[in-house]
């Protein structure tokens, strides 16, 4: 469906869809792009084929056979669409010409235009042998011409690029903002943050919605078409395209390092498996010996106080509240109505004190504080010093 994108350029595209047959099936061979010239629509938007037999009214192209869509229109009567190269005609035009112009002036500059100066009495031959001699200039390193006449170099008055250059790059960035929605991708400075970048989400958005545009229109026309036949009961599927850029992996496993250094917790094999895409066994230790454990870059102890306390903190949390889910799936199973859960709970309240939660968070706010003082007396220490 590739050159079926040509239908946002020019407005519609049209389709021929070969069908053939696997076994009990029927399948699609190939998609043929025709030239969207040769089809037009009647009165009622159907699509009919111009051939030279018919080139007012053409012959009909029903749709299992002939896949088309339109886009870019404002309103449902205009069946051809509206496509970019609608927008594009004036700054193209305005470009081409000023590329023209522009040659013209370079060319003045490197050749000037010769003017050829004949007297009063001058015959026309005398005349044309001037002309020529004229012509001569531009490519000839010697010309002769007759006695009494004359020869001039007029040079262009002006200096500079006469602001060519300014008029063909206004023409370059409205056709690029036409297509590309941004300027970045094309002109953008490298290395160059912020503004670019947004420029170029701009760029992936324009991407998505076309590649949806076509991609909807093959489910609402060959892909339903397709099922219908084979397998009349089901439902159509879905075809789109997938356009967004892949996850950074590096910028996942420091996340995911991250947290299973601040939480205590670790990831699943099941979960490394399916985000890596990667395939696990468990390591088998030479002779009976123990793994050894796993260490991160920085060292066993992290340069963070909070990152140092933290998993201490949620093995005392566990301790704490360990029981409570235990205790409270027991009485969810015994509860027989929403009376006897409420009353249950409110019995079974003084069971799931929180005084050892209490206990392990205050003893680690307080641990939190007193590592907050001596980072300030070690700082204030290091500037005396300095």
């Amino acid at each position: 469906t590739k050159k079926m994108l040509f239908g946002v350029y020019y407005g519609y595209a049209v389709a021929e869809l070969i069908y053939g047959r696997d076994d009990r099936y029927i399948t699609l061979d190939a998609i043929k792009v025709r030239n969207r010239r040769r089809f037009r629509y009647d009165q009622d938007g159907a699509l009919r084929l111009l051939t030279p037999n018919n080139m007012t009214l053409g012959e009909p192209a029903p749709a299992p056979y002939f896949w088309h869509f339109s886009t870019g229109a404002d309103n449902d009567d205009e069946p051809y669409g509206l496509g970019l190269a609608h927008w594009l005609y004036w700054p193209v035009f305005f470009k081409r010409n000023g590329i023209k112009f522009w040659m013209i002036f370079l060319e003045k500059f490197g050749m000037p235009t010769a003017k050829g100066t004949y007297g009063k009495n001058a015959t026309p031959e005398e005349q044309d042998k001037l002309l020529q001699a004229v012509h001569a200039i531009q490519a000839d390193s010697g010309i002769i011409i007759p006695e009494g006449m004359l020869i001039e170099l007029l040079s262009a008055g002006r200096s500079g690029s006469a602001d060519y250059q300014a008029n063909h790059d206004t023409w370059d960035a409205a056709i690029a903002k036409v297509v590309l929605g941004q300027t970045a991708s094309s002109q953008g400075t490298p290395g160059r943050l912020g503004n670019d970048e947004l420029q170029g989400d701009v760029r992936l958005d324009l991407i998505k919605a076309d590649a949806d545009l076509v991609c909807e229109s093959f489910n609402m026309g060959p892909a339903r078409w397709l099922t219908a036949w084979n397998f009349p009961d089901a439902m159509p599927p879905r075809v789109y395209r997938v356009v967004e850029e892949p996850e950074d992996m590096d910028a996942r496993a420091s996340r995911d390092e991250k947290i299973s250094r601040m939480t205590g917790y670790k990831p699943t094999l099941g979960y490394v498996q399916e985000t890596y895409g990667i395939q696990l066994q468990e390591q088998t230790p030479p002779n009976g010996a123990q793994p050894p454990a796993a260490e991160f870059a920085e060292g066993k102890t992290p340069r963070d106080p909070a990152a140092a306390m933290a998993p201490r903190l949620a093995q005392d949390l566990r301790a704490a509240v360990g029981g409570w889910g235990t205790r409270l799936q027991e009485i969810f199973e015994s509860a027989t109505s929403v009376e006897d859960l409420r009353e249950k709970l409110l019995a079974a309240a003084p069971e799931l004190g929180m005084d050892e939660y209490a206990a392990a968070m205050g003893l680690a706010l307080e641990a939190a504080h007193l590592a907050g003082r001596n980072d300030v007396q070690d700082e204030l220490a290091a500037r005396g010093n300095s």
